[in-house]
């Protein structure tokens, strides 16, 4: 039994990375349209959520952030009137079921 348990944490940890930088990657855009679609995050609620959903052990989730970020911001200056509409929606949408915004 205990070596079904082991196994079962090493197979589970590579997808639970993957979640870990994917959700670093959403938070970057998050972030690189905050000031764009006229946000302003809590800061409490981004302490929490991170405190929340971010592995403490996870070494690349700030460098994947940080990326994230700067890609984005580079990618909104070539986006269409209609394409930051709908990207300033949706990104309004999560933050707030993230809590960051009322």
């Amino acid at each position: 039994m205990r070596i079904i348990a082991m196994i079962a944490c090493l197979i589970a940890t590579p997808a639970f990375a993957d979640d870990q930088l994917n959700l670093a990657s959403e938070l970057g855009r998050m972030l690189a349209f905050e000031e764009f679609c006229g946000l302003h995050y809590r800061y409490n609620a981004l302490v929490d959520f991170t405190q929340e959903n971010v592995d403490p052990d996870n070494v690349d989730f700030n460098t994947v952030l940080q990326a994230s970020f700067r890609a984005r911001s580079r990618e909104r200056e070539e986006m269409t009137a209609a394409m930051l509409i709908i990207q300033c929606t949706q990104i309004e949408q999560t933050a707030r079921s993230f809590g960051f915004i009322e």
